[in-house]
């Protein structure tokens, strides 16, 4: 192993690593690991949290439920929560409510 000098900057800058708790360490790691991305999260304002947030709603309602006992009163369950009006006895004819409304 090499022996530091205790004035150079390598030194320093390890000495000061070492003062950083573990749970740090690894935070910083993997933030040097994932940095392209995480600048480019800061630099656009794209994202896609509203289609998270829309599929985990599907899986608490698919848990919840237990299973329906078709797939069409499932996909009906979805979308009156995604607030669309399905039309009388046609599943797969529907509209946004707001679409209505106006």
């Amino acid at each position: 192993m090499k022996k530091l000098n205790t004035g150079s900057r390598e030194y320093k800058v390890l000495k000061r690593y070492w003062k950083i708790p573990m749970c740090f360490r690894k935070s910083i790691k993997s933030l040097k690991k994932l940095r392209k991305y995480v600048l480019n999260s800061l630099k656009y304002d794209y994202t896609n949290a509203m289609v998270e947030g829309k599929n985990n709603k599907i899986k608490v309602i698919k848990r919840v439920s237990y299973g329906y006992r078709s797939f069409r009163n499932f996909k009906a369950r979805i979308m009156l929560m995604e607030r669309y009006k399905i039309q009388k006895g046609n599943i797969h004819s529907y509209q946004f409510a707001m679409d209505i409304a106006a």
